[in-house]
């Protein structure tokens, strides 16, 4: 892969990293999305979830 034809790099590698903070074994996938939500929010990234409440 091309790693110069990624585009977006800064915001997928922060997406990931965020991915990555709230990933735990056992937890259920809405538990997850619910994390995940959060997590972007704090970076200022918008998500379509609108379900979560901090």
């Amino acid at each position: 892969m091309d790693t110069d034809k990624i585009l977006y790099r800064a915001q997928s590698e922060s997406i990931i990293g965020c991915s990555m903070k709230v990933l735990k074994p056992g937890l259920s996938e809405k538990a997850y999305e619910n994390s995940l939500v959060i997590e972007l929010r704090h970076l200022v990234i918008p998500s379509n979830n609108r379900n979560v409440s901090m």
